[in-house]
């Protein structure tokens, strides 16, 4: 199974971060990791989310930062206005 994995250039202000994102399709919330806004100092604002699983709804009390999302080699950046800060992001490389 391939997961769509790609490097990308994630900005807020004056600061940018080389990463890699996970794109999901099926998703319809944004998330990043709380390291990734340290590394940002993107500020963020209270958001309180319903996480809609197969077994049963989960809130979370989080933090919503916007950011911007580019690829790595160039190309259209694209503006989150909500993303989802997570303590971590459980995947396996």
């Amino acid at each position: 199974m391939h997961l769509n994995v790609v490097p990308t250039i994630v900005s807020c202000g004056d600061r940018e971060v080389t990463t890699h994102a996970f794109l999901d399709p099926g998703r319809s919330l944004s998330f990043c990791e709380r390291k990734l806004m340290d590394a940002l100092n993107a500020p963020g604002s209270p958001k309180c989310v319903t996480i809609h699983t197969m077994t049963a709804p989960r809130t979370l009390d989080s933090e919503a930062v916007s950011v911007s999302v580019e690829p790595f080699k160039g190309g259209n950046r694209i503006e989150l206005s909500e993303v989802v800060v997570v303590d971590e992001i459980p995947v396996t490389a």
